[in-house]
């Protein structure tokens, strides 16, 4: 019996212990002011460091270039984002960029451009993940009815003076413009976006949800509503 806990307590320590060293990050501080970090994988003393990267590159780097090597925690939400696209929105500026290097207050955003910034999290109003193309159904629906009543009630509403004709007026510029809506909802494609909470994120979102969920075996619907962050 007491072998068996010791056992346990042994693996449970080295499950903690291999937890632990995923949370933190070799910060490798160049001489020329720029900053790199990773994982050491190899160290040759007074030679060099080899460095692996989030994305798997492995860097050389000569340690007569190297000003100081620190660990770092990294941010666990932010951790699982590495190498993927989102967008970062700002009080007065939004860039979207893949993130690489991860820190405990930050991280940095590779754009487009090939260009390369450092974003802290205490600075950052809303953060967002791409979930890729997708088809804009709910809104084209939406749009299509808007437009198609406006259409209809600007045609007719010298004609309708009763509330059940103008019902009736609504109800058919819903129509008139639902179809044509879907469609082009469908055709259209454009990147959607998911919320990331990170704590000790500052500021406060509203986004607005509109989305139309359909399956073949005949359930629909349409869902309206949004998400307040603080």
């Amino acid at each position: 019996m007491f072998r068996h806990l010791v056992v346990l307590f042994v693996t449970v320590f080295a499950l903690s212990a291999t937890a632990d060293a995923q949370q933190l990050t070799d910060v490798v501080h160049l001489k020329n002011g720029s900053v790199v970090n990773g994982i050491i994988i190899e160290q040759i003393p007074n030679e060099t460091i080899k460095l692996q990267l989030r994305d798997g590159r492995v860097l050389v780097i000569e340690m007569s270039e190297i000003d100081r090597i620190v660990k770092e925690p990294v941010n666990a939400i932010v951790q699982q984002l590495a190498g993927q696209r989102v967008r970062v929105t700002l009080n007065d500026s939004r860039t979207t960029g893949r993130i690489s290097g991860i820190y405990a207050d930050g991280f940095d955003l590779v754009t487009a451009g090939n260009m390369s910034g450092r974003y802290y999290v205490k600075d950052i109003n809303r953060l967002e993940r791409s979930r890729g193309m997708e088809r804009n159904v709910g809104k084209g629906l939406l749009i299509g009815c808007g437009v198609g009543t406006a259409l209809v009630v600007l045609t007719f509403a010298d004609d309708v003076d009763t509330g059940k004709a103008w019902v009736g007026l609504v109800t058919l510029g819903n129509l008139v413009g639902a179809l044509p809506g879907l469609a082009v909802g469908y055709m259209v494609k454009s990147e959607s976006w998911e919320d990331i909470p990170v704590a000790g994120m500052g500021g406060v979102s509203f986004r607005p949800t509109i989305d139309v969920k359909y399956d073949r075996g005949g359930n629909h619907g349409i869902f309206v509503g949004g998400r307040i962050r603080f």
